[in-house]
């Protein structure tokens, strides 16, 4: 019995211990089953995930750095690294934290992209095996399965101008970051890691199972195999709604990446309407334009799709240009510059041309976008700019820039230079519109005769013009040309603003020269010294060494001035009744280095050229004040009508002789020349220096401009009879006569007389039965320097005025 009554208990186990068996086995495998399908579609999430973090690199290059905008401080935000935090924020908050993403390098900018060590591990994987693109596991963190996926992060081109060199970044990145620089092309610089919270769907949904299951296999096991079906029943429907929850989830997802690359389309929007752009595959046919590229070139898309870039092509466009573009595209560079494109009506439009390769994962090249943005007004604005530099407003001629400009590009040349005689005679008595009349039709005569191709004519400035010939005639065949065009200029008057005005004209040639500019102005201003009409310079040897001199003078000077080497000697001046020397002249000399004394006649007149000719006034005075400061003698100062225009020379005499006790003792001989129609202004000199009890002698009177009338309104003191008259006057009644006649009329008007010139006893004599005042000349003594002056002279009486 008790055999009996097992066999159907043993029947009982063993069908509800295979039962078990099968649903044990059942149940296994639909776990396995749900947990492959949940990796799979995390790992799809996260594929999702790159793809939009990729998406967003991708546009921020097409944005920032295909399109040359500089990262600067407001736009730093966009850049990925910094980027990705917050699209990691925004997914985490979207999700409740389930999901994070981070970009994250081995050597980080932010210390936020510091990798961890499971992101750390993961860098270590791509370093070991670089063909892999993701890595992805289940790890435990802070108690919670999360599953984690990390791909490669490398170098493309696009990367370089931010992570290459750091001397070639631009300034922000520079600025901001100390690493991340000294990449190549397909370095490893990190990884972009996202974290997905492993929720164990399967594991609910199989604990769940697993209850229910265990109660139904329990009493399936009691009502043998009718429970088993209705668990596999309950199975199948928990993995369909299982995978319907994945599925919404995998839909709400998507619908959120789907924004995010929206609003990219939408930047990329932004950047296709500024700028104008076209892409080419890697034979250089057009793929893509945009409307923009359209519009400016007159072309439809459908006449440039799939044409080559050359439909574009300006044909001034150098080859060369082209070739150094494909050059630099194909190697995985930026190109940049700007050329003219040529639209579809045969117009010019100038283009600011960036071309950048486009790579794919791996760093191959696919394609090539260029952007363009149209600087026509600007290209014109500025050859406008560079013709009105180029050109001279008045006649339309090529102006002096333009002709040192042309003879910069030669070695040799030959100038002619055509200037008006006393044009501003012209100017004065007709008025400067006349005048740029005159010059106007000045220069289209001169054109006319221009027939030669080798001939240039340029307008140099105010009535001076120039030919530049680079022909094969010799100088006599230029000098010949241009008495033709004097003949010509002077043949008839020019009618100009109802007048006929008769112009006549001076040239002067540089006939193959280096400095042919100089050359010729140095040529005409020889032709106007010598009244010649022109001039002509084939060996310029006598005028450079001419100037070389006075270059030499020049230096001489400045040096003597800066070692105090110019100085007075004094010249004493013997009172005529008494014989007694009451005064002396300051008489400048150069004292050379080694002891030569060089005379005035040799120094002054370059002085005076040169414009430094109050510079050795001041040396003299200098002088001057340190000998007579402690001598009782009166003495004098020679001032040329310079020195007087001179106002900071004439606050340098108020310093050094007016404020001083030395005043009263002082004479200013000024030289009565051409200089003196600045008349007003040495009247109120001659009136301020009087204020301090100084005293005027007039130089060189009887010669050149004197007379009477000036003399009283300059209210002088003295008056030096030239030289050339007392000189002669022991033999020349005349010159006699003239002096007897100053020292009668001096005499009246109260002003004494001095003799300059007095070379011997017998004019000395004669110069005192005249009645002149004061002596002086080499027979009563010589200019001596300082060194040589008596020790404790003293001052005879000063007559009248002094």
């Amino acid at each position: 019995m008790n055999m009996v009554q097992s066999s159907p208990v043993r029947i009982l186990a063993l069908i509800s211990c295979t039962l078990l068996v099968l649903l044990v086995a059942k149940i296994l495998a639909e776990y396995r089953h749900i947990g492959a399908l949940e990796h799979a579609v995390q790992l799809e999430d996260t594929r999702v995930i790159r793809q939009l973090i990729t998406a967003y690199q991708k546009t921020y290059l097409d944005i920032f750095i295909h399109q040359n905008i500089t990262p600067d401080e407001q736009n730093l935000e966009f850049l990925p690294l910094v980027a990705v935090k917050n699209i990691s924020s925004n997914l985490a908050g979207m999700t409740g934290e389930k999901i994070k993403v981070r970009m994250v390098s081995e050597r980080p900018r932010d210390p936020d992209n510091i990798a961890d060590p499971l992101e750390r591990r993961a860098i270590d994987y791509f370093h070991q095996d670089p063909g892999a693109n993701e890595f992805s596991e289940i790890v435990k963190e802070n108690g919670e399965e999360v599953f984690f996926h990390a791909s490669p992060l490398r170098i493309t081109a696009s990367c370089l101008p931010c992570h290459a060199s750091r001397e070639k970044a631009p300034d922000v990145i520079a600025s901001s970051y100390d690493s991340g620089f000294d990449y190549r092309l397909g370095d490893l610089y990190g990884i972009l890691s996202i974290r997905l919270s492993h929720d164990r769907l399967s594991e609910r949904g199989f604990s769940t199972f697993f209850i229910k299951a265990a109660g139904s296999t329990l009493l399936l096991g009691l009502l043998f195999l009718g429970g088993g079906l209705v668990l596999l029943r309950r199975i199948r429907r928990d993995e369909e709604n299982y995978t319907r929850e994945l599925e919404q989830v995998v839909h709400s997802r998507t619908a959120s990446l789907r924004e995010k690359v929206k609003l990219l389309d939408e930047y990329r929007k932004v950047l296709d309407e500024s700028a104008i752009v076209s892409k080419s595959d890697l034979a250089g046919n057009i793929t893509y334009v945009n409307e923009r590229l359209c519009r400016m070139t007159g072309y439809s898309r459908e006449e440039l799709i799939g044409r080559p870039h050359s439909i574009l092509r300006h044909p001034d466009v150098s080859p060369e240009l082209f070739a150094d573009m494909w050059q630099t595209i194909s190697e995985g560079r930026v190109w940049r510059g700007v050329f003219p494109s040529r639209c579809k009506d045969g117009s010019t439009r100038w283009n600011a041309s960036t071309i950048c390769p486009i790579f794919d994962h791996s760093g191959t090249i696919i394609e090539y976008i260029a952007a363009r943005y149209d600087v026509t007004e600007l290209i014109e604005k500025r050859q406008q700019l560079q013709r009105l530099l180029t050109t001279d407003t008045l006649t339309g001629l090529p102006n002096r820039y333009q002709l040192l400009l042309d003879i910069d590009r030669l070695e040799q040349a030959s100038l002619l230079m055509v200037d008006i005689h006393n044009f501003g005679e012209i100017n004065d008595f007709y008025g400067i519109d006349t005048g740029d009349l005159v010059i106007r039709e000045l220069a289209r005569l001169v054109a006319k005769l221009c027939r030669d191709s080798h001939m240039t004519l340029y307008r140099l400035h105010g009535d001076q013009l120039a030919i530049l010939y680079q022909g094969p005639w010799r100088a006599d065949q230029l000098e010949r040309f241009s008495h033709e065009l004097l003949e010509e200029v002077a043949r008839k008057p020019f009618h100009v603003n109802d007048n006929e005005i008769l112009v006549q004209v001076t040239c002067g040639i540089s006939y193959k020269q280096e400095n042919p500019l100089i050359e010729a102005d140095l040529a005409l201003k020889q032709a106007k010294r010598h009244g010649r009409l022109v001039q002509v310079i084939v060996e310029s040897g006598d005028i450079r060494k001419v100037l070389e001199k006075n270059h030499q003078w020049l230096r001489r000077l400045r040096d003597a001035l800066d070692e105090d080497r110019i100085v007075p000697f004094y010249q004493p001046i013997i009172h005529a009744a008494t014989g007694r020397i009451t005064k002396y002249e300051c008489l400048v000399r150069l004292i050379e280095r080694d002891g030569t004394v060089v005379p005035p006649m040799e120094f002054l007149p370059i002085a005076r050229k040169a414009r430094i000719y109050p510079r050795i006034t001041r040396a003299v005075i200098d002088h001057a004040v340190q000998v007579f400061a402690d001598r009782p003698c009166d003495f004098s100062i020679n001032l040329v009508c310079e020195d007087i225009m001179d106002l900071g020379l004439v606050e340098y005499m108020h310093e050094k002789l007016l404020q001083t006790p030395l005043a009263g003792r002082v004479i200013f001989e000024i030289l009565e020349t051409e200089g003196m129609e600045n008349f007003n202004r040495i009247q109120e000199f001659i009136r301020d220096v009087k204020q301090y009890g100084c005293r005027i002698a007039i130089d060189d009177f009887g010669a050149g401009y004197s007379n009477f009338e000036r003399l009283l309104s300059l209210q002088a003191d003295y008056l030096k009879i030239d030289g050339s008259i007392i000189r002669m006057v022991t033999t020349d009644e005349v010159s006699a006569t003239i002096a007897r006649t100053i020292v009668t009329v001096a005499g009246k008007i109260g002003i004494c007389t001095v003799a300059e010139y007095v070379h011997d006893e017998q004019t000395a004599r004669l110069a005192r039965e005249i009645g002149i005042d004061y002596l002086q000349g080499y027979h009563l003594g010589e200019p001596r320097p300082r060194q040589m002056l008596p020790a404790g002279e003293t001052s005879a009486e000063r007559g009248k005025n002094g």
